[in-house]
């Protein structure tokens, strides 16, 4: 447990961060999806923001669980002595936890959430 043990003002400075890095891969994500699907930006500016606001929410969640995994993994095998590993294992578990991320969003999307009118 001493592994994620860290001070408070190292911790801030780790939330701003991945707010930021959140922020920029939901606009990124948010404006390819309205490029390329669901009729680009003609819909209501509630609906947008609503479309954003979960983009955002899944950002972040990966990027906090991908960030603490890294935190982790940095622990356990360094870059030095365990090069072919780490790289193995990093690119493993990104992928399993972007795919279940994938998987969700998509099964949210098949689900027609919408109010009745």
């Amino acid at each position: 447990m001493q592994l994620l043990k860290v001070n408070s003002i190292e911790m801030k400075n780790n939330l701003s961060y991945l707010l930021k890095i959140s922020i920029i891969l939901a606009i990124a994500i948010f404006i390819i999806e309205r490029l390329l699907f669901n009729g680009g930006f003609n819909q209501p500016i509630n609906e947008l923001v609503k479309v954003f606001g979960i983009h955002f929410m899944y950002a972040f969640v990966l990027s906090l669980i991908n960030g603490y995994f890294f935190h982790y993994l940095e622990a356990k095998f360094t870059w030095k002595k365990h090069s072919k590993k780490r790289l193995i294992i990093g690119c493993w578990i990104c992928y399993v936890n972007n795919a279940r991320a994938c998987f969700v969003k998509i099964c949210n999307n098949s689900c027609n959430f919408r109010e009745p009118n």
